[in-house]
C-alpha cells in the first residue's frame, strides 16, 4: 500500500512541477493538464478496461444469415438485446469467408423501416421524429446470440431498436434515420 501511495504522491508531485514549467519559452498551462490526464488514464487508471468506448466491436456471426453468406455490411442486427449495424460483410470482397463482423452500436443510421405496430395482421401506426422504433422477428443464433433477418417497425412488443429522427405516415414504408441507444445493455 505504501508504495502505490508513493507513486501517486509522486506523480502528483511532478504534475504541480509540470503546471509550473514554460513550454517553448511560454506558459502553456493547457498543454500540461492534457499531458497529465494521459499519464493519470495510461498509468493509474484501470488496467483492465478492454474498450475505452465499446461502439465498434468485432464479433462472431451466424453464417446461416442471408443464404449462408452471413450478415452484409448495412444489416441491422441485435446482439442479444443491444441493437447494432453491420459495417463489414461476413464474406469478404474476395469471397473469403472470415467469420467475424464489425458492429456499430452507435450513431444514426438509414434502415428500412414500417410504420406498423402489428406484421400480421398488418395495423399501420404513425412514426414521428424521437419515437422509439423496435427490432422485430428474425432468426436468433444460439451460439453467437445475434438475431438477423428482423424488420424495424413500431411494434412495442418486439425488441427496443433506437429512435426514429424522421416521420413516416401510418402503413407506410420507409428509409429513415434511426439513432441507437449505444453500446449499453438493458
Amino acid at each position: 500500500m505504501i508504495p502505490v501511495l508513493l507513486i501517486v504522491l509522486v506523480a502528483l508531485a511532478a504534475a504541480a512541477f509540470l503546471f509550473l514549467l514554460p513550454v517553448d519559452g511560454r506558459y502553456r498551462i493547457g498543454v500540461r493538464r492534457i499531458n497529465l490526464i494521459v499519464f493519470w488514464r495510461e498509468v493509474l487508471a484501470a488496467s483492465n478496461k478492454a474498450l475505452e468506448r465499446a461502439t465498434l466491436v468485432t464479433l462472431a456471426m451466424p453464417s446461416a444469415a442471408n443464404s449462408g453468406v452471413g450478415p452484409n455490411s448495412n444489416d441491422p442486427i441485435l446482439v442479444g438485446v443491444m441493437a447494432g449495424i453491420v459495417t463489414n460483410s461476413f464474406t469478404s470482397p474476395t469471397g473469403v469467408v472470415t467469420g467475424n463482423c464489425a458492429v456499430d452500436f452507435e450513431g444514426a443510421y438509414f434502415l428500412s423501416v414500417q410504420a406498423k405496430s402489428s406484421l400480421s395482421p398488418s395495423t399501420g401506426k404513425a412514426i414521428n421524429p424521437g419515437d422509439p422504433v423496435y427490432y422485430d422477428g428474425g432468426t436468433k443464433d444460439a451460439t453467437t446470440n445475434v438475431t438477423y433477418g428482423g424488420t424495424i417497425d413500431a411494434n412495442s412488443g418486439a425488441t427496443f431498436f433506437g429512435n426514429s429522427l424522421d416521420a413516416l405516415t401510418s402503413g407506410s414504408t420507409g428509409v429513415v434515420r434511426v439513432r441507437l441507444p449505444g453500446a449499453k445493455a438493458a
